[in-house]
């Protein structure tokens, strides 16, 4: 790319095209500035790079197309125009008969600079950036015309205006992109922002409308940016225009984010709207973010205006979210506004839809709320300058908060407050109102000069709140707000009686009056004791003020209690299990080599990788979950007579625990084992002795807060297996019986992270099995040594049937709780299929382990290692 500085008398010898008409033409802007003066029959190109630098101060254009006609021009290179008033590419009373392309590189430098200027031109398609657009102006205001990265002035296109790529503007007055016309022309499809306009400095301006005439609306799916005092996102200014469409971003921020009422996200002023194509009101339509630290739209009030907010749609101010002028009409059909909302002919919340309103200040000549529709007001001592009117069917709900005064109207209404028959009055809770007492708090919910009540009703929308009683007289409307006492909210998870997972009394006293159970338990203590304490915007204070049903407090209670699936136990014994198993495949290989004629070694070391999964399901309303191990163990072991081998092993366990609920458990462990095997004739009896330590961190994910707790656990286990030997050729048989036992005790432990964190008591849990099976091995050689297939089956029944439970109270107080999971399934059935290699004094195999009971599968792979010395 060539960097060229000239003087204006270089640059009127700049290569210009004097010739009546010329072919299709691609021309490498290397070469220098250029200015076509003739018709180009077909498409014109333009390639390669070009930065020009004047240093006498005046205007530059590096690519002009001058008074001609010409097909579609694409510009694919780099031009940069560092001058003041310099402009990179221009069209000057051009004709084009196709589209007007940017797909390369756009930069200016210089107050008055243009990156794309398009004056006194008519272009049958479109015009288009789908490449990056930079222009600087000056810092500074010193009177001069504005600074454009696009400027459309008194121009015709037929078809679209489109972004599709990046414009970025700074500087005084910079606008990224404008269509300035003097009224006698016109944009014939719309004007359309998919990517990015950005715009920094004073009073900049990312999309502007001045004079504009477009047929086919305003989109953006993009962003629109605009920083600076005075900075506007969007200016719609004495123009015709289709409905503008919001789907992206409209953000306007003062300097240094200051609230500036002059920093709109739209400016409109004095604007018409095409509706099928004929002449009525100006609309805007959003389904996204409109958003200022000054005025969200701001209507100057020189016409009318409609504002159609659906969706998730979102309009917020930091003055106000809309300033409407007296000339503007709001629907609701969904979203949210935040910001004061000044300036209204009507607000209307549309049937069967729902909005929030956050505004302490409402003017609005009527604020109508639809069938079936619901209002939800967020600010206490908040004011409706004009008249509210209720269809019947429809609600307003009201948001306590802990500045709400009780005394004083939470809604004030100038005029006339109307209630049709069916409509109704919704109050959220606050955490104040969770404070037990004994006759409530009184509120006063709307005031109007007066009220027209043909049946509405007051209750609460909050499943823990109850309105005890509510009174409607000529001017107020009034409620005494109570939370529900513990037997009105009876069994979250059974209100017809039954058990819940607390232990099988409905969540009622269990034992003592302190102590409750299950989900019943935990939200009848975070009610009694803990909402009280919690901030409005606490989320588990949200979650459960704003739960409206039992079905929905029930799934936050679940969230509120502590895992009880057993999965952490689960893992504890997965791994006395998994190395139980490491070291019965070892002694059972004292008992093969039929056929080889081997002897076994005095002594020899071995080590065995672990790996597990264990998937258990959902049982008796309690959660599953997935478990995921892997390890090692290590051993030596050795014969101290010829009937007996004692032996020594060391593991290590990492387990990944994530139960249905989202919540995790990463359990460490490691254990100690002494096993040994004797063996008299054919019969045989093999045992071990486990002792291990597990420490534990896990996380509980509630209504957006994280719990996390740090425990340790311990293990201790014993197993005896015995059996007798049937030896056949190179087959052994070996039927066997056995029993194990295992002891953990899980440390209680304090949670934090959360308003709902947990104090966890100690919990203890044994399993005591017998069982019963069969093995079957093989001896047979193979290449230079040989190999030993196995296969066993067993089936175990536990007799202690130990439940998950676990006592617990929230770390903010409250009574404590009993949780208790699932039933036990007591029997179990394992199978195991293995091949180990022997070769000399090294043994390498390798075993599967399938273990299933009722809901629950796990499956373990060895793979293991021995050298006899």
């Amino acid at each position: 790319m060539n960097r060229i500085s000239l003087p204006l008398s270089l640059l009127a010898i700049a290569v210009a095209t004097s010739a009546s008409f010329a072919n299709a033409e691609s021309y490498e802007v290397n070469a220098g500035p250029k200015v076509w003066n003739t018709s180009v029959a077909e498409d014109l190109t333009i390639t390669g790079g070009l930065t020009l630098v004047d240093i006498n101060g005046d205007p530059v254009r590096l690519i002009e197309v001058n008074g001609t006609d010409t097909k579609s021009i694409t510009n694919q290179g780099i031009l940069r125009a560092f001058a003041d008033g310099g402009v990179s590419f221009a069209l000057n009373h051009a004709l084009v008969d196709g589209d007007v392309l940017n797909a390369g590189q756009i930069q200016t430098n210089g107050p008055n600079s243009i990156g794309m200027l398009i004056d006194s031109s008519t272009v049958s398609g479109s015009l288009s950036n789908a490449g990056t657009i930079t222009v600087t102006g000056r810092v500074f205001p010193v009177g001069t015309p504005a600074t454009y990265g696009i400027l459309v002035k008194n121009s015709d296109i037929d078809g679209n205006i489109a972004n599709t790529n990046e414009i970025y503007g700074s500087g005084h007055t910079v606008v990224g992109l404008g269509i300035v016309n003097d009224g006698q022309n016109q944009i014939g499809g719309s004007v359309t922002n998919s990517r990015v306009i950005s715009v920094s400095g004073e009073q900049s301006i990312a999309l502007q409308l001045a004079g504009a005439d477009v047929k086919g609306g305003v989109s953006n799916s993009g962003l629109l940016y605009a920083s600076g005092a005075g900075a506007r996102s969007a200016v719609l200014e004495n123009s015709t225009f289709g409905p503008l469409v919001n789907t992206g971003v409209i953000n306007a921020v003062g300097a240094q984010g200051v609230p500036d009422r002059s920093v709109t996200a739209i400016y409109v002023d004095n604007v018409q709207g095409y509706t099928d194509g004929n002449l009525g009101t100006a609309v805007i339509q959003n389904t996204s973010t409109i958003s200022s630290s000054g005025v969200g739209i701001l209507n100057t009030g020189a016409s009318d205006l409609v504002i159609n907010n659906t969706g998730r749609g979102t309009i917020m101010g930091s003055i106000a979210a809309i300033d409407g002028g007296d000339h503007t009409t709001l629907n609701l059909g969904g979203g949210s506004v935040t910001g004061d909302i000044l300036g209204l002919s009507q607000l209307n919340v549309l049937e069967d839809t729902s909005s929030i309103v956050t505004a302490k200040s409402i003017e609005a000549g009527s604020l109508n709320v639809g069938s079936n529709a619901r209002l939800y007001l967020r600010t206490s001592q908040s004011s409706l300058n004009g008249d509210l009117h209720l269809q019947g069917g429809s609600a307003m709900d009201l948001m306590l908060a802990t500045d709400t005064d009780p005394n004083t109207a939470y809604l004030d209404v100038s005029g006339t407050a109307t209630f049709d028959a069916g409509s109704a009055v919704k109050v959220s809770a606050k955490p104040f109102d969770f404070t037990p007492t004994k006759e409530g708090v009184e509120y006063v919910l709307v005031k109007a000069g007066s009220i027209a009540d043909s049946g509405v009703s007051v209750s609460s929308s909050s499943y823990l709140l109850n309105v005890k009683q509510f009174a409607v007289d000529g001017t107020t409307v009034k409620a005494v707000v109570q939370a529900k006492t513990d037997d009105e909210i009876g069994d979250i998870e059974d209100p017809d009686g039954g058990t819940d997972n607390g232990g099988g009394n409905g969540g009622f006293p269990h034992g003592n009056d302190s102590v409750f159970n299950g989900t019943t338990g935990a939200i009848l203590a975070m009610k009694n004791s803990i909402l009280s304490q919690l901030q409005p915007t606490d989320p588990v204070f949200q979650a459960l003020s704003n739960a409206q049903t039992r079905e929905e407090v029930l799934k936050i209670a679940k969230q509120l209690t502590p895992e009880v699936n057993g999965g952490s136990t689960v893992a504890a014994l997965s791994g006395q299990t998994i190395v139980g198993g490491a070291v019965s495949n070892r002694v059972s290989s004292l008992r093969t080599g039929l056929s080889s004629g081997d002897v076994l070694k005095e002594t020899g070391v071995w080590a065995q990788a672990l790996s597990n999964n264990s998937d258990q399901n959902s049982r008796g309303g309690v959660d599953g979950f997935q478990s995921n191990s892997a390890g090692i163990a290590i051993g030596a072991d050795g014969k101290i007579n010829d009937q007996t081998t004692i032996g020594a092993a060391f593991s290590y366990l990492n387990t990944n625990v994530t139960s249905d609920s989202g919540d995790k458990t990463e359990v460490q462990g490691s254990a100690f084992t002494l096993y040994g095997s004797y063996q008299l004739g054919n019969w045989f009896v093999d045992g071990s002795m486990t002792a291990g330590k597990n420490d534990n961190d896990s996380k509980r994910f509630i209504v957006g807060t994280q719990a996390k707790g740090s425990y340790d656990s311990d293990l201790l286990g014993a197993s005896v297996l015995g059996g007798y030997d049937f030896h056949f050729d190179n087959l052994v048989v070996e039927p066997r019986a056995g029993a194990r036992y295992t002891n953990v005790k899980i440390d209680g432990f304090t949670e934090h992270g959360s308003s709902a964190a947990l104090q966890v008591g100690g919990q203890r849990f044994e399993v005591g099995e017998a069982g019963a099976g069969v093995r079957v091995a093989g001896d047979f050689p193979l290449g230079m040594g040989s190999i030993e297939p196995e296969a066993t089956v067993m089936a175990w029944h536990d007799f202690i049937g130990d439940k998950v439970s676990s006592t617990s109270a929230f770390v903010l107080g409250g009574s404590p709780f009993v949780t208790t999971g699932a039933s036990p399934v007591r029997d179990s059935y394992e199978a195991t299929l293995g091949a180990n290699y022997r070769i000399g004094a090294v043994t390498v195999g390798a075993s599967y382990t399938y273990q299933t009971k009722t809901d629950f599968d796990g499956q373990t792979v060895l793979g293991r290692v021995r050298y006899d010395f």
